[in-house]
C-alpha cells in the first residue's frame, strides 16, 4: 500500500466516511467540466416498457423483458449519476456563494476560506494521536515516526472536512437551493411473505432493510412508528431481512421473528427485538415467544430446523443485487433513503410521492418539522449524523 493510499484509508477510518476524489470536494473551482410471488415497490414502469427493442427468428424482445433482467444494474448507474450530479451542483452553488460573501466582506475567494477553515484547524494532541495510534496500531508503518505523522495528518485532515461541512451548511442556509434533478427508482420487489404494516393498497410504500442488531435500525424505529401514526392509510412499511455478518444474533433474531410472523406475531417481535438488542441469546428469544403466546413447540420446531431460513436468505440476496452494504437502507417507492435518517426526510419523500399521485396528505405538525430539518449531506448524499452499519 502506497503511503499516498493509506493515509486516504486512515482518513477514512478516522472520519468513518467514504472519501471522496479531490473533484468532489465540498469547495472547489469551477471549470467546464424468484422465491415468492412479488410485486413492485416502484411506481409501474411506463408505456415504453412495451416498445419492442429487438426481433428475432423465434419472436420480439420489449423493453420491459430486458428491464426485468437488468432493471437493478440500471437502477444503480442511475443513482450513481444522480449522486454525482447532485453532489456537483451543491459543490457549485457552495463555491458561488463563497466567492459572494468573501466579496460581501471584503476578501478574496482564498483570504475568507482561509479565515473560516485554514485557520480554525488546530494541532492534534499527543493523547488524540496515541488514542488513534493504540486503535490501528496494525494498520500503521512500522516505524513510530511515520505513524505518528500521518496519523497527526489525518486528524488534521478530519478537521479541515467538518470545517467545509459546517461553513457548507452556513453559505446554504439561506440560499433555498432546489435541486430538481430526477431522483432515479429502484425495481425493489415485495414478495407476498414479506412481513408487511400498513394497508395492503396504500399508495406509498416503504421497503426496509434492516438488521436486528444493528444499533442504527434500532434508532429509527421510532420514526417509522411516527411515520404509521401520521399516514394511516397512506403508508404501508415492508420489512425485509439484511443481518450483518458481524452480528452473531442477527440471523437467530430473524428467524425468531419469522417463526413468529407464522404464527401472526412478527411485528410484536420485530418490535421487542429493537428494544432489547443486548439480550438476543436464544433463552431470551423462547421467553418472549411465550410472553407473546406462541404456540412454543411450533416455534421450538421452527427456529430449530431453520424453516424460515430461506425467507432470511432472499432479503440478504436482494439487498446484494441492489448493491447494498449497509443497514438499515429503505425504498420510498422504489426512492432510496440511507441511514437513521430524522422523520423530516422520511415525511419529504411521502408527501413527494403523494403529490405526485394526485392524493391530498394530511397535516403534519409543526414541532416534527421543526425538529427534522434535513441534515447537511455528507458524500454520497448521506446526511452527517445519520447513521449506517456497514456490512461485510
Amino acid at each position: 500500500m502506497t503511503l499516498n493510499r493509506f493515509h486516504r484509508t486512515m482518513i477514512s477510518l478516522l472520519c468513518g466516511l467514504v472519501l471522496l476524489s479531490p473533484a468532489a470536494a465540498v469547495f472547489g473551482q469551477e471549470t467546464a467540466q424468484k422465491t415468492a410471488p412479488a410485486t413492485s415497490a416502484a411506481p409501474p414502469a411506463d408505456a415504453g416498457s412495451s416498445k419492442v427493442v429487438a426481433t428475432y427468428s423465434l419472436g420480439e424482445i420489449t423493453q420491459a423483458e430486458v428491464d426485468r433482467l437488468i432493471g437493478v444494474q440500471l437502477a444503480r448507474l442511475a443513482m450513481q449519476r444522480y449522486e454525482l450530479e447532485t453532489r456537483t451542483i451543491r459543490q457549485m452553488v457552495s463555491e458561488r456563494l463563497l466567492r459572494a460573501q468573501a466579496l460581501k466582506e471584503g476578501m478574496t475567494r482564498d483570504q475568507f476560506y482561509d479565515r473560516y477553515v485554514t485557520a480554525r484547524i488546530t494541532e492534534p494532541t499527543d493523547a488524540q494521536v496515541e488514542q488513534v495510534m493504540k486503535q490501528y496500531r496494525s494498520q500503521l508503518p512500522k516505524d513510530d515516526g511515520d505513524a505518528r505523522k500521518l496519523v497527526r495528518q489525518a486528524l488534521k485532515d478530519r478537521q479541515k472536512q467538518r470545517l467545509e461541512k459546517a461553513l457548507e451548511a452556513s453559505l446554504l442556509r439561506g440560499a433555498n437551493l432546489q435541486i430538481t434533478v430526477e431522483e432515479p427508482r429502484f425495481p425493489v420487489r415485495v414478495a407476498a411473505d414479506d412481513p408487511v404494516r400498513g394497508p395492503a393498497d396504500a399508495p406509498v410504500t416503504i421497503v426496509e432493510f434492516s438488521d436486528f442488531q444493528c444499533p442504527f435500525c434500532s434508532r429509527v424505529q421510532t420514526t417509522l412508528h411516527r411515520i404509521m401514526e401520521t399516514y394511516p392509510a397512506q403508508v404501508r412499511i415492508v420489512f425485509k431481512n439484511m443481518p450483518g455478518q458481524r452480528h452473531d444474533r442477527a440471523k437467530p433474531a430473524a428467524e425468531a421473528a419469522m417463526c413468529a410472523g407464522r404464527q401472526g406475531k412478527f411485528w410484536e417481535m420485530h418490535d421487542w427485538l429493537y428494544t432489547h438488542q443486548k439480550t438476543l441469546d436464544d433463552d431470551s428469544l423462547k421467553a418472549e415467544a411465550k410472553e407473546l403466546g406462541l404456540d412454543m413447540d411450533a416455534f421450538a420446531t421452527c427456529t430449530s430446523k431453520h424453516q424460515t431460513m430461506a425467507q432470511v436468505e432472499a432479503g440478504l440476496k436482494e439487498a446484494r443485487e441492489l448493491g447494498l452494504n449497509g443497514t438499515p437502507i429503505f425504498f420510498v417507492n422504489g426512492r432510496m433513503i440511507r441511514g437513521a435518517q430524522p422523520f423530516g426526510v422520511f415525511d419529504d419523500a411521502i408527501r413527494s410521492e403523494l403529490k405526485r399521485l394526485g392524493i391530498a396528505a394530511p397535516p403534519t405538525a409543526p414541532a416534527v418539522r421543526e425538529a427534522s430539518k434535513p441534515p447537511v449531506t455528507g458524500p454520497a448524499g448521506k446526511p452527517v449524523g445519520a447513521g449506517t452499519t456497514k456490512k461485510d
